[in-house]
């Protein structure tokens, strides 16, 4: 099994995931949600508290999963 990912592994995925130019492939369909998470995420790949940076990536989590659960037309 490997190892647990860090906080600074998760705000480097994020910040790359930012200047990707591919469409991400789990986009909310709400576009002002969308706003909001991709905001929430950048939140955490720029704050230089741990904790907070950690309470941004734990709400996008959070919305993420929650629109991953929503059938069609929901």
């Amino acid at each position: 099994m490997g190892a647990a990912l860090g906080l600074a592994d998760l705000l480097g995925h994020v910040a790359g995931a930012s200047q990707r130019e591919t469409p991400r492939s789990d986009p909310a369909r709400d576009p002002n949600l969308d706003r909001h998470v991709r905001d929430v995420e950048e939140r955490a790949a720029l704050s230089a508290d741990p904790d907070r940076a950690k309470a941004f990536l734990e709400e996008a989590a959070r919305i993420h999963n929650r629109v991953s659960r929503l059938g069609p037309g929901e």
